[in-house]
């Protein structure tokens, strides 16, 4: 993995020898460079994670090489701190209109510096991993947190969640109605956190109808039957009468033929470490893309577990929902009693946007490996 690469700014060598010996001291990568024109060209052609720029500095100053640094198309998103010596109120008005993200007052402690570089560089790259329709965490963020909990051996269960008939109804709908799907899921997940889940649990938007919900995999079925209990409540609402009544809808293909699109599912592929060593973020995603590929083979709701150990790993998975061979099967969907009756209405989400009745419940293998494959 590449080391964080910082740009110093600052007339005064002394203070720059300073700040890099500091920052290499920490594990940084560090140029520098002793003028603004300086600073803004290493800017643009080292391409640097974040920029210290001192704020008095002769012919450019910290406002100047801010501003422009604002202006330039390979620039304008780099995080910037300013070390000032006078830390008045107008200077930080100034420099936060002008694109400024911190502030670090001269004299200042080394861990103070270190602290700040840390926190505004895990902010930032955490808003650009940000899905911006929904808020969530993206995949630079999602891949970082599956290494780390693989890394630290901690109980880890992932669910892969994907809408099933989800371009149709957008293609029938249109992209407003479709976003409201997609937000309507990030707050089911959001509330199966809440309700069900830990305290620490992590919920990501890969794209599109896409979903991660990391947490332990004593607790990822209840959190999957949540769901898909309150995402079969919900969605039929964003129908309108005539393709909920008649559970489809009917689409046009480029052929003129008219297809038949069901009412939205949701298909689950979950992956946990509790029989199967992992190892890294890309074999998780390989296992859950294969348990979720299983899973949407039944054209309902539904969620697949893969159950296989290490030496069963290259055994066929079976899912679910399709009762395996010397295997019983039970209902997995069931309402937790402890929810709310309306937890998504009770927060303010989606008032009188339930529907009556609800879905045949999915099953599952208790026993053996499972038909189960993000």
């Amino acid at each position: 993995m590449p080391r964080i690469k910082i740009l110093a700014i600052d007339d005064d060598p002394d203070l720059l020898n300073i700040v890099k010996t500091q920052l290499k001291f920490s594990g940084y990568d560090v140029i520098t460079a002793y003028n603004g024109e300086e600073g803004i060209h290493l800017a643009r052609t080292e391409s640097p994670d974040l920029i210290v720029v001192d704020l008095l500095m002769p012919v450019m100053d910290g406002f100047e090489v801010c501003r422009r640094l604002r202006q330039d198309r390979m620039t304008y998103l780099t995080p910037i701190i300013m070390l000032t010596a006078s830390g008045t109120q107008m200077d930080k008005i100034s420099a936060l209109k002008g694109g400024v993200d911190d502030f670090i007052t001269k004299p200042f402690a080394p861990n103070e510096l270190d602290a700040r570089i840390e926190g505004l560089i895990r902010r930032f790259h955490q808003s650009r991993s940000s899905n911006p329709l929904t808020g969530l965490p993206g995949n630079m963020s999602i891949e970082q947190e599956i290494n780390k909990r693989i890394y630290k051996r901690d109980p880890l269960a992932v669910a892969y969640i994907d809408i099933d008939n989800f371009k149709a109804f957008n293609d029938k709908y249109g992209y407003d109605k479709g976003d409201d799907i997609i937000q309507l899921v990030a707050r089911i997940l959001i509330n199966a956190a809440e309700e069900l889940g830990r305290r620490d649990d992590f919920i990501g938007h890969i794209g599109g109808d896409d979903y991660i919900f990391i947490t332990t995999p004593d607790r990822v079925e209840s959190i999957a039957s949540y769901v898909i209990k309150w995402f079969d409540e919900l969605v039929p609402t964003h129908y309108n009468e005539e393709d909920r009544l008649r559970g489809h809808i009917e689409v046009i293909n480029r052929q003129g033929q008219v297809q038949h699109f069901p009412i939205m599912s949701v298909s689950i592929g979950i992956c946990t470490n509790e029989h199967r060593t992992l190892h890294s973020a890309l074999q998780v995603s390989e296992i859950c893309a294969e348990v979720k590929k299983a899973a949407k083979k039944v054209k309902r709701s539904n969620f697949v577990l893969d159950r296989r150990r290490d030496e069963e790993r290259h055994e066929e998975v079976s899912s679910g929902q399709v009762p395996a061979p010397r295997s019983p099967v039970s209902p997995i969907l069931r309402r937790p009693d402890n929810l709310p009756p309306d937890p998504l209405e009770r927060r303010g989400g989606f008032p009188g946007m339930f529907s009556e009745g609800g879905r045949p419940s999915p099953v599952r293998d208790d026993e053996g490996p499972a038909r189960t494959l993000p």
